[in-house]
């Protein structure tokens, strides 16, 4: 069973963990390193910003990522919707659509819009967000420089 919690002080220590996988930081663009002191300053940051939504994603009683929402925007009705699971053994499971779905139901009628920015070397996130009903809108080319290189950008999207 897959339960979404409201991000809280008992998740900060696994996430902190998994912010040190650098090919988890890779898939988010993150190029800086992340310390016990800059992510408790994240959190208290976290708590008070109105646009954005973080979730633990707990799968049979063990918290295995986290997902969430940016820019939210309740005028226009949308956000930009984000996930990673950070326990390598639960990738591959379908974890990750089912927690994005579930998402998705919880924002219904608060948002119209859900849309997902996506470098194009992260395949396995474009898969799981095409299985979890979004669409392509579009590819920004060359959108964001990483690490020596300019990356084209896949934006997908799905109407709640």
């Amino acid at each position: 069973m897959i339960e979404l919690k409201k991000f809280s002080e008992e998740h900060l220590e696994r996430t902190y963990l998994w912010m040190q996988d650098g090919k988890l930081k890779e898939s988010f663009l993150l190029e800086k390193e992340v310390d016990w002191e800059s992510h408790l300053s994240w959190f208290e940051g976290l708590k008070k910003d109105d646009s954005q939504r973080m979730f633990a994603i707990v799968y049979e009683g063990e918290h295995v990522g986290n997902v969430g929402l940016k820019n939210v925007d309740l005028k226009n009705k949308n956000a930009e919707s984000w996930i990673y699971l950070g326990e390598t053994k639960y990738r591959g499971k379908g974890i990750a659509r089912k927690s994005l779905e579930t998402l998705n139901l919880q924002m219904k009628g608060e948002v119209t819009k859900l849309y997902a920015r996506i470098a194009d070397f992260n395949v396995p996130s474009l898969k799981t967000f095409i299985s979890a009903g979004y669409h392509l809108e579009g590819i920004l080319q060359k959108e964001i420089f990483f690490k020596g290189e300019f990356l084209n950008i896949y934006r997908l999207s799905i109407i709640l």
